[in-house]
């Protein structure tokens, strides 16, 4: 019984902070947390865009499809990512690192100098955005 309560206590506190992820460990052990699970079956718990921080989208992303259709995209010409730090956002594009941009997150946007990014899904791993009219899913690398 003790167990069970202080489980829901880690899950409402970890509810606070964003998405929550169920890791089941290749060991059978099982825990929760806030970033997705490194090598671990993970089954995502909660969402909530709202929460969404900065650490969140910290890594690299690949640019899997395009549209609302979610058309796999052809990486015959090399393949494209996003690479997220605390500050800032690069475009790798090709094998080509485009210059940085400072960026921040306000609510859903991911907001640069220059322009706006929507994002309209967040899993932990896969992220669905909206930029210049464009839907892109990205995976996490």
């Amino acid at each position: 019984m003790r167990l069970v309560i202080i489980g829901m206590l880690m899950v409402s506190s970890l509810a606070q902070a964003g998405a929550i992820y169920k890791c089941t460990q290749p060991d059978g052990s099982v825990g929760f947390q806030a970033r997705p699970c490194a090598d671990a079956e993970q089954e995502t718990i909660k969402e909530d865009l709202s929460k969404l921080e900065g650490i969140h989208l910290q890594g690299k992303w690949k640019i899997v499809a395009l549209g609302k259709n979610k058309e796999p995209v052809d990486d015959s010409m090399g393949e494209d990512f996003w690479e997220f730090s605390a500050t800032q956002m690069t475009v790798i594009s090709g094998n080509r690192r485009l210059s940085p941009d400072t960026y921040k997150l306000d609510d859903k946007t991911i907001v640069l100098d220059y322009y706006s990014i929507e994002i309209l899904e967040y899993t932990g791993n896969e992220m669905t955005v909206k930029t210049s009219g464009i839907e892109q899913t990205l995976r996490r690398q």
